[in-house]
């Protein structure tokens, strides 16, 4: 099986053809539903499924990831037969060896769920760290912390960059998801040079004397320093500001 012939054909101890199905390669972006009616590698002798799409959770080393797959196997060796109640497969040597012959496919299926789930993580990441820096680049914006806070919040914004960096050539990442994260990394840096290339304060912090506007600063700082939200903190500083 590969991508561009995701079909899968059993071979039987006697080289003849076994079994023959399809795997429906997709973005494996989590589980498909309990009750859904594609979820699972499933199996079908003659026009009719035998068990339930959980029958071959065994196969995976990870038995959750069967519920990412969508795929059937038909049963085509004479010698293998449903059992009386059609929720399983007569067990004997003909119907084993389908199972050892559909392990390979299962531990492939299994990494690519992983490798999908790596990805969509470390993307994940990337969008926290995206929606990090620009949510400090308004607080800098609003050039109302004290200057040593500033010299923070760029420290704290380059290291994160430095990670994201990281992530952007993460090789687990497909080539255009590296190019698209050093993209937006490009715009991210370009914003923050353009927000420090400002100097001015806020003007209502310009109409303050000095030990007022030190003590407002100190207030300003306090605010984001015990926030747990930059966002609402910045919001309480847009108010506090309004009211100097």
């Amino acid at each position: 099986m590969n991508e561009a012939n995701p079909t899968v054909s059993v071979r039987g101890a006697g080289d003849e053809l076994a079994a023959k199905g399809w795997v429906l390669h997709h973005g494996y972006l989590g589980a498909f539903p309990p009750n859904s009616p594609i979820r699972g590698l499933r199996l079908r002798w003659g026009n009719m499924q035998v068990g339930e799409a959980d029958l071959l959770e065994g196969l995976f080393p990870e038995s959750r990831f069967n519920s990412w797959v969508v795929g059937e196997i038909h049963i085509l060796d004479q010698r293998i037969l449903p059992n009386g109640r059609r929720d399983h497969f007569e067990q004997n040597v003909h119907f084993r060896n389908v199972l050892s012959e559909l392990a390979p496919l299962a531990r492939d299926l299994v990494r690519r769920c992983r490798s999908s789930s790596v990805r969509r993580n470390w993307l994940r990441q990337f969008e926290q760290g995206v929606a990090y820096i620009r949510e400090r680049n308004k607080v800098l914006r609003q050039a109302a912390i004290t200057k040593a806070q500033r010299g923070r919040f760029q420290q704290e914004i380059e290291q994160r960059l430095l990670k994201m960096e990281k992530i952007a050539s993460h090789p687990t990442l497909e080539a255009e998801s590296q190019l698209l994260c050093c993209r937006r990394l490009k715009q991210l840096r370009g914003s923050l040079a353009q927000v420090l290339a400002e100097k001015s304060q806020h003007r209502r912090l310009r109409t303050l004397r000095g030990p007022q506007k030190r003590l407002a600063q100190r207030l300003i700082d306090l605010i984001y320093e015990v926030s747990p939200s930059q966002t609402s903190a910045r919001m309480i500083v847009e108010k506090i500001l309004k009211r100097l």
